[in-house]
């Protein structure tokens, strides 16, 4: 051994022994001799323990001196598939040329091709070439290195297609002219999954609603008319995937018009009105199936395509199919207004039975809440009064609180007041609609009370027809919910002022001495509530007068016996609580009734009187 040498081979026996590769990349990094001594060493230790990891990592950065030295180091590993721990696709490992095809590093590609000698047709990535996978991924410039450099542009990957066949699918249309002038066969077509079914590349243009590609293909004298599977020609995939742009396109340029239902009942289905007038003058029949068992009239109403529908039944389609029935509830079902204005103008124009015709168009319409479409429906006759399962609709409407459709109900004579219907209605007339429906509909003769009867009475619909737990009666939700035009209302037409119900009760004076109504107090007064009554609040209808400051309301129910010298929460009377509030009419309204400000009868401490004021008057 020469003398000089020993150094060097002290270092990498030392090498030999460190056990793993991160104890290696440490003494590799000690100083810049033991770096130049033991770096090949270090990638030939990566290549056989660690799968060329290094290899990998300078291939997919761009590092063309660790590329150099990992391959100095191993050579014979240019075409083998390495590991990485940078992921590229579903497999693990890659060959050097994938992972820098995959990261696009030009510079790299073009070493490991000229230098190393890189096997270009190399299957990887599931089992396609490099050039299959940019010409997929639409790196036109990879594409161009890569056939420059030799790629066989005729290659195919493991199902059979080609590199033209990729561009198609991608629907790159600069790679697929690119290989087109290098000199790919475009009329060359790729198996399908399916047994016999092929693919062209016009065929996967189309797929993509590539127009510019598929203008190239047809330029190219491809053939417009082949069949992939099943019958499918590329106008029939451009209709089916709504690119009528190209299947008008490939119409114009001599395809030829399918002469099949299918393809009749796919122009409907996607609104291709061309298409439709174009099937129309074959042989296809205008309401036969597809072999799906749909109609062309049918589909196009479901999708609310309305000039397929115009052309429809302008060519003779019929409204009403046997076995299928009627196209109304289809275009009511789905919210298309414009679509059921044109059935219903063929119904009314073509004498054809409206009964039939209609079908439960305005059950579907409500159940779906498609307002417009009911509306229209209501406007041209159809039946009110079937149920919504198990809703008339005007029940139906109210829940909801559709004001529109509950007149427009009104306005048409449905039959709502019919006695037992529905004792639910009014408590929905009440809480979502107007004092005008509710008006209405007393005048009509329907019953404050039925809800409360129903309830008496154990009417076992009453909890179904309620929804969600017990309701109120209608009185009863008009003063929870502060409805005092509503609450006067039904009281005039017969309201029970005391009903039977299951929640808390609303029905009192002091909540009617919100409203302010001298008219509705007057009437729950002559019908014996008490006028000094008190809340859980504590509160007093006097009390409730004189915090709103309502001398009017005030003076009422003291002339009705309200007790002027009743202590108020921390006030000592009703007279402080006006004088603190500074309401110089009420508080004289009440002196005039003997109200005194200070009650002798009660004890109340001075300083807690201060700070219930206190309290008071920062909470108003």
């Amino acid at each position: 051994m020469d003398l000089l040498s020993l150094p060097n081979e002290l270092m990498l026996e030392i090498a030999k022994h460190l056990q793993n590769q991160a104890w290696l990349n440490t003494f590799t990094r000690t100083n810049r001799f033991i770096f130049s001594v033991v770096n090949p060493y270090i990638h030939r230790y990566n290549a056989d323990y660690h799968q060329h990891t290094a290899l990998a990592f300078g291939v997919c950065g761009g590092l063309e001196n660790v590329v150099r030295r990992s391959l100095g180091a191993k050579p014979s590993d240019i075409n083998a598939k390495i590991g990485s721990i940078i992921p590229v696709c579903g497999e693990s490992f890659h060959t050097p040329l994938c992972y820098a095809v995959v990261h696009g590093q030009m510079r790299v590609i073009e070493l490991l091709l000229d230098e190393y000698g890189a096997d270009i047709e190399q299957h990887c990535c599931t089992s396609v070439t490099m050039l299959i996978w940019v010409v997929h991924m639409g790196m036109l410039e990879l594409t161009k290195l890569l056939v420059g450099k030799g790629a066989n542009i005729y290659a195919e990957d493991g199902a059979g297609a080609r590199p033209i066949h990729h561009a198609a699918w991608s629907g790159n249309v600069e790679s697929m002219a690119f290989l087109i002038q290098e000199g790919a066969d475009v009329h060359q077509t790729a198996p399908g999954e399916a047994p016999g079914e092929i693919w062209s590349c016009l065929h996967l243009m189309v797929l993509r609603g590539k127009m510019e590609g598929v203008k190239l293909l047809v330029e190219q004298g491809v053939d417009i008319d082949m069949v992939r599977a099943r019958g499918t020609t590329p106008v029939k995939m451009a209709v089916d995937y709504g690119h009528f742009d190209i299947a008008s396109y490939l119409l114009a340029h001599g395809a030829k018009v399918p002469e099949d239902q299918d393809f009749f009942v796919s122009c409907a289905t996607h609104g291709y009105a061309e298409g439709l007038r174009l099937a129309l003058d074959k042989v296809v029949s205008i309401d036969d199936e597809d072999s799906e068992g749909y109609t062309a009239i049918f589909n196009a109403v479901a999708h609310g395509h309305v000039e397929a529908v115009r052309v429809l039944l302008d060519r003779g389609a019929s409204v009403i199919i046997e076995n299928e029935g009627s196209a109304i509830p289809i275009a009511a079902a789905h919210g298309h207004c414009r679509a059921l204005e044109m059935l219903l103008d063929h119904v009314d124009r073509s004498g054809d039975d409206r009964v039939m015709s209609y079908g439960n168009a305005f059950q579907l319409a409500m159940w779906n809440r498609h307002w417009d479409c009911a509306e229209e429906l209501l406007n041209r006759g159809a039946e009110l009064n079937s149920k919504i399962y198990d809703e008339l609709p005007l029940s139906y409407a109210a829940r909801l609180g559709e004001e529109k459709i509950a007149r427009a109900l009104l306005a048409k004579g449905a039959d709502q007041t019919r006695h037992g219907d529905d004792p639910t209605l009014l408590f929905w007339v009440v809480k979502n609609l107007s004092i005008d429906v509710l008006r209405q509909l007393l005048e009509l003769g329907l019953d404050p009370n039925a809800y409360s009867k129903a309830l008496q009475q154990g009417n076992p619909s009453i909890r179904k027809q309620s929804r969600k737990g017990w309701l109120l009666p209608p009185l009863a939700c008009a003063m929870s919910q502060q409805f005092y035009d509503k609450a006067e209302l039904l009281i005039d037409h017969g309201a029970d002022l005391r009903p039977i119900y299951r929640r808390k009760q609303h029905i009192t004076l002091v909540n009617a001495t919100r409203s302010m109504k001298c008219t509705l107090i007057v009437k729950m007064l002559n019908s014996g509530f008490d006028v000094n009554e008190k809340s859980d609040a504590g509160e007093t209808p006097l009390s409730v007068a004189v915090t709103d400051g309502n001398a009017e309301v005030a003076e009422l129910l003291l002339c009705h016996g309200a007790d002027p010298s009743m202590r108020i929460g921390p006030f000592s009377s009703v007279l402080s609580l006006a004088i603190a509030k500074g309401y110089v009419e009420v508080a004289n309204v009440l002196r005039k009734h003997g109200a005194k400000e200070k009650c002798e009868e009660m004890d109340v401490d001075e300083e807690d009187y201060l700070v219930g004021v206190v309290e008071l008057l920062s909470s108003a």
